[in-house]
């Protein structure tokens, strides 16, 4: 919402367009924090380097025969 105003030249604090959601909708703004996707981030213990890894890969690209894959240390 706040893009969507601030395109047609209205200019307004975050704050005080997340108040109005809130009021307008609260339900709605339930609904959309609990599946906004926010991450809580986890604290492990490690023994060390090359103790523990991480892969992804990235397949968008596939069909012009482009895979992206990648590991990173994780400690």
């Amino acid at each position: 919402i706040l893009g969507h105003l601030e395109a047609k030249g209205i200019h307004l604090p975050r704050e005080r367009v997340q108040e109005s959601l809130r009021r307008v909708d609260a339900i709605g703004v339930l609904v959309s924090q609990r599946w906004a996707g926010i991450i809580k981030r986890r604290v492990y213990k490690v023994r060390g380097s090359n103790a523990l890894w991480h892969q992804d890969g990235n397949e968008k690209l596939r069909h012009w025969g482009f895979w992206v894959h990648g590991c990173v240390d994780g400690h």
